[in-house]
């Protein structure tokens, strides 16, 4: 049985596509997203980065994506399925998508771009683009939070307990970091250790495999349907 550890809605979708193809799972959502709603935003910077689906599912909770500031910048995008979803709401003058934020840093690099971008994320982010931030090219505009579980659920323990969880899907480093909080909090570190982790990019692998959960398994691309491929092998 694979465990699947996205946000609730996420982990819903997913797991109607899990049991089309037959693929025996569980879920125990570890982070939720908690959208910043506010009176108004700051002017932007004439380059946006947008993080995330979430990140513009925000945007329209709080009216930007109808806002006239997003005629005068230029729009880039990490991932398909976050520019899929502009484009569903109407913004289709998007400059690049970037398929995660090391392609976004190479791109800056490769056109020693120095001006300052502002990236339209969660107050969770990555330790490249915290490194951006800290150099002066990125200002964080922080749309959402991500906030991790305390526990695992009831469920969840029972399962690991019995030995009847085999793999979990990771997407994200903070996910990982949180699983495996978890899983010492509850004294199941040794079953842990035992399973094989599905995830979603070299980074979050390297975070697991420094904690001595060795067997990880990882997309050939940063996408939910490359590593529902992954599964299948």
């Amino acid at each position: 049985m694979i465990l699947i550890t996205r946000p609730k809605e996420r982990a819903k979708r997913l797991s109607e596509i899990l049991y089309k193809k037959d693929i025996p799972h569980h879920i125990d959502s570890l982070i939720e997203f908690k959208h910043e709603v506010k009176d108004k935003f700051e002017s932007l910077n004439k380059f946006i980065l947008i993080s995330s689906v979430e990140t513009v599912h925000s945007m329209e909770i709080n009216n930007i994506i109808k806002n006239k500031m997003l005629n005068d910048v230029s729009i880039n995008v990490i991932g398909d399925q976050a520019a899929a979803l502009l484009n569903e709401l109407g913004i289709f003058s998007i400059n690049k998508i970037f398929q995660d934020f090391g392609n976004f840093k190479k791109f800056m690099d490769d056109q020693n771009i120095f001006q300052k971008i502002d990236y339209l994320c969660s107050d969770i982010i990555s330790d490249e683009a915290q490194q951006l931030v800290d150099q002066g090219r990125l200002r964080k505009v922080v749309f959402y939070k991500t906030i991790p579980a305390e526990n695992l659920s009831d469920a969840t323990l029972e399962l690991l307990d019995k030995d009847k969880i085999h793999a979990v899907l990771i997407y994200s480093k903070f996910t990982a970091i949180t699983f495996i909080k978890l899983v010492h909090k509850h004294n199941l570190f040794k079953q842990a250790k035992q399973m094989t982790y599905y995830c979603l990019s070299e980074r979050i692998a390297r975070e697991l495999q420094k904690n001595s959960l060795i067997e990880c398994q990882v997309s050939s691309r940063p996408n939910q349907e490359s590593l529902i491929n992954l599964l299948k092998k």
